[in-house]
């Protein structure tokens, strides 16, 4: 369960993702049972008709809504499907071969976090939308371990980039270049991540909340916008530099002492 001191909207975020993951079980659910009410029904008709029993007739704008609603379970179903699949397989030596895709690779599969990072109230003082813009892209990261087994996973990339502002306006400069309107602005910061259910772990610990399935998808989606999250704040909020200090050895009047020499922030 979600800590006590989330934010409200972090404890929003997470009732909606478990809303979604048991209205997606429950379609899940539902689907099957249509699918299955359909086939008993197309036997019953077919037994009828050779009994010379009477035939149900639905008019062809039922039919469709029927239709339509069994296309909509049906793809809630596969989206509500586990997404840990391989497509290697195994030799004869026992060794894998092919391409191993442990999470999808589509990008329309993962949510975009940006609507949501701008309106972090971290960064208000910053005016966070007004003076920065963020890129978000799910690339495909493709390589071989050591086994020689190949690997295809999503790779998760932010941009983060300050808008240069007019300085009359204090609107983003715009620029225009072959019939396109383009906003200037400079990169601040690139970060990368991936799907790690053992990092997912460890910032669910540090966030306090309890870990019930580690592989699923509703976990390693929520636990990654908190990543997101402590990365743009922590572009945005570096840390201070602490004071350094260093020890050395020297003589004074025939005797060692340990000179130290420290730097002072003010």
């Amino acid at each position: 369960m979600p800590k006590k001191d989330m934010t409200p909207e972090e404890r929003k975020a997470w009732g909606e993702k478990m809303k979604a993951a048991r209205l997606a079980k429950e379609q899940q659910v539902e689907a099957e049972q249509t699918a299955n009410n359909v086939e008993e029904t197309d036997t019953e008709q077919y037994s009828g008709n050779h009994r010379g029993e009477e035939k149900v007739e639905v008019s062809k704008s039922q039919l469709d809504a029927l239709l339509s609603r069994l296309e909509k379970l049906e793809s809630a179903s596969t989206a509500s499907t586990s997404f840990d699949k391989q497509t290697s397989q195994v030799d004869m030596t026992g060794r894998m071969i092919g391409v191993n895709t442990p999470h999808p690779l589509d990008p329309k599969f993962y949510i975009d976090p940006r609507d949501r990072l701008y309106e972090l109230p971290e960064l208000r003082r910053f005016a966070f939308r007004e003076n920065y813009e963020l890129d978000f892209a799910v690339e495909v990261l493709n390589y071989e371990t050591k086994w020689g087994t190949s690997f295809s996973v999503p790779k998760f990339k932010l941009k983060l980039k300050r808008l240069l502002l007019d300085e009359e306006t204090g609107e983003p400069k715009v620029v225009e270049r072959d019939g396109k309107r383009l906003k200037q602005g400079y990169l601040v910061k690139v970060g990368i991540f991936f799907i790690d259910p053992n990092d997912a772990i460890k910032t669910a610990v540090d966030m306090g909340i309890e870990v019930t399935d580690a592989n699923s998808y509703e976990f390693l989606e929520m636990m990654r916008f908190e990543q997101y999250k402590r990365w743009l704040v922590e572009c945005m909020k570096p840390p201070k530099p602490e004071a350094t200090r260093e020890t050395k050895q020297t003589v004074i009047n025939g005797t060692v002492y340990s000179v130290e020499e420290w730097s002072e922030l003010r």
